[in-house]
């Protein structure tokens, strides 16, 4: 079979563990997630990646229903690797055990406006089984009357309402996901040629991660946000500039009134200033 070009981006990195996520292109020309059949693998990559740049401490991964599998749950505690992995709660097995979850089980959480939340928990195959289910109010709730009902296993520590937060906070990284691939034109990728699509996605994660690294280390976007490449890239790079050439000495000369040179020159002093990384 054809090798697969593999690719690793920093998708979001705080303010938790810096994510990585992996993307592989078929022989067409589409982007695709990992197939469910290779999940342990993958994780089996991931963790080995991130041991090898420096990571020591406790690794919590977060997975949704695409990656359920016993095996790839069997081999996270092989591991060592903590994790909270979505399941489909309509599943038979799992349905059963929702419904015999008492109603004074339920803790309410907070939800929007227009609607209601509670989560609670049960066991699953001899894990922890975190549900939560939801429901509209008022003058909608005629349309969707009926609660709908998520869940995820984990091994983790802490009440089921801490623990569906923190589940649920894995949602950002569908974003920079999408600024990748709009940063790309990665919806499809360009050629009908297998290795070419292959190496324009490799430059583009490189890209990709080098434009949130400049941005975080030259402290031009706080730690707990994201960075848009495109807004970067508007603001920083592509912006009319002349080179000038003075008695030897080359100096780039920006707009007069542009309006993120102080963050500019900011950034810059700031990676200038940094340790070289050893190699």
């Amino acid at each position: 079979p054809m090798a697969i070009p593999r690719s690793w981006a920093i998708t979001h990195s705080w303010p938790f563990a810096p994510t990585l996520v992996r993307y592989f292109i078929n022989g067409c020309a589409k982007v695709q997630p990992i197939p469910k059949r290779g999940t342990k693998r993958f994780v089996q990559e991931l963790i080995a990646r991130c041991r090898r740049i420096g990571a020591t401490g406790k690794i919590t991964i977060r997975f949704d229903s695409g990656y359920q599998s016993e095996a790839t749950l069997k081999e996270l505690e092989r591991l060592g690797v903590s994790y909270t992995m979505a399941v489909h709660a309509n599943a038979k097995g799992i349905k059963s055990l929702v419904e015999d979850i008492s109603k004074d089980c339920w803790t309410p959480i907070d939800y929007t406006e227009n609607g209601e939340a509670q989560v609670a928990e049960t066991t699953y195959k001899g894990r922890r089984l975190i549900i939560r289910r939801t429901r509209l109010i008022g003058d909608q709730a005629e349309l969707f009357p009926n609660w709908r009902y998520f869940g995820f296993v984990t091994d983790l520590l802490g009440s089921a309402v801490e623990l569906d937060q923190f589940h649920r906070n894995r949602a950002p990284i569908e974003l920079s996901i999408k600024d990748l691939k709009e940063g790309a034109t990665m919806e499809h990728v360009p050629s009908g040629k297998f290795h070419a699509n292959g190496a324009w996605l490799a430059h583009a994660v490189i890209a990709h991660n080098l434009t949130r690294q400049v941005s975080y280390l030259g402290t031009i976007t706080p730690r707990e946000s994201m960075v848009i490449a495109r807004s970067f890239r508007n603001h920083f790079i592509s912006l009319v500039g002349r080179l000038v050439n003075r008695s030897g000495k080359i100096t780039l000369r920006t707009p007069a009134r542009w309006p993120w040179a102080k963050a500019f020159m900011r950034a810059l002093s700031t990676l200038r200033a940094l340790e070289p990384v050893p190699i």
